[in-house]
């Protein structure tokens, strides 16, 4: 079976609990849609398919909590819900700034920092190309 990434929605930096399990995090997510987002929890009853934390990779002591992955149904709820992040630029969760980006692959963020490698790299060359020229008398 292939696994397909696209649905899926990353949240960074949401505070771990006890005990947490996926009906307190899918509580998670519709405190975090009704409080950031109240327009598109109106419109939509947005029902994950599947919720959880990554797993634990690195020291237990670490500062950040472990990001959560909701994989959606449609595709279209997981753009709505970014469309409305990105909108509104600033989205908390408990008086914490959280992100929300769309969980990608591998490949795709590999290519995606390439590509932004090479424009910064472009921008710095026209900077650097970017003559100013003193006249003297």
């Amino acid at each position: 079976m292939v696994y397909v990434k696209r649905p899926n929605l990353h949240l960074i930096g949401v505070p771990e609990c006890d005990e947490e399990n996926e009906s307190k995090l899918e509580n998670t997510l519709q405190d975090i849609i009704q409080k950031n987002f109240p327009n598109l929890a109106k419109q939509d009853n947005i029902q994950p398919q599947v919720i959880q934390r990554t797993p634990q990779r690195y020291s237990s002591r670490r500062a950040t909590p472990r990001h959560i992955i909701i994989r959606f149904t449609r595709v279209e709820t997981k753009e709505k819900i970014l469309r409305a992040a990105r909108e509104k630029g600033h989205v908390t969760h408990k008086g914490k700034p959280i992100r929300l980006t769309a969980d990608l692959s591998e490949e795709e963020e590999e290519r995606r920092k390439k590509k932004e490698k090479g424009r910064k790299r472009r921008r710095k060359r026209r900077r650097a190309t970017t003559t100013i020229t003193l006249y003297s008398t």
